[in-house]
């Protein structure tokens, strides 16, 4: 494991216990499964850290409106895979448009989106297809789950 790695991984285990991973004052949504929501909130949470927060503190990046430029980017673009993974199944290779340490969870969000949509007809799915437009298209910067 590299230092960068180690050093993302330590990241990632302070963004565990911060704010953005925290599910204490989550209200759920009633009619979308609880599993879906921490899912879809982990992998939008995860994409924002990991670009906003990229820069070393100090730097003049840190200001920089090309950040917000890229978040809105990747957010759409997975926004864009989450629409093809209702009728397919969304490949590894297809993330590797997105931060390394974003992959694993946009990945589980994906096929927990693909195995649900395939196992269910339009009047179960109709729900999820709106949160989802809501919390990745709509609401950008909302960081806890927009009802529809």
């Amino acid at each position: 494991m590299t230092t960068e790695n180690k050093l993302q991984d330590m990241k990632e285990e302070n963004v565990n216990n911060s704010i953005w991973e925290s599910d204490q004052d989550e209200t759920p949504i009633t009619g979308i499964d609880p599993s879906f929501q921490k899912a879809l909130l982990r992998a939008k949470r995860r994409l924002y850290y990991s670009i906003m927060f990229s820069p070393k503190s100090g730097s003049a990046l840190v200001h920089d409106p090309r950040l917000l430029q890229t978040y809105l980017r990747k957010l759409d673009q997975l926004y864009r895979l989450a629409d093809q993974a209702k009728r397919r199944r969304i490949e590894v290779v297809q993330l590797f448009v997105f931060p390394t340490v974003t992959r694993a969870a946009s990945k589980h969000m994906l096929d927990w989106i693909t195995d649900y949509f395939s196992a269910n007809q339009d009047p179960d799915t109709i729900p999820y297809s709106n949160c989802i437009t809501q919390n990745l298209h709509t609401y950008q910067f909302a960081q806890k789950i927009v009802p529809s």
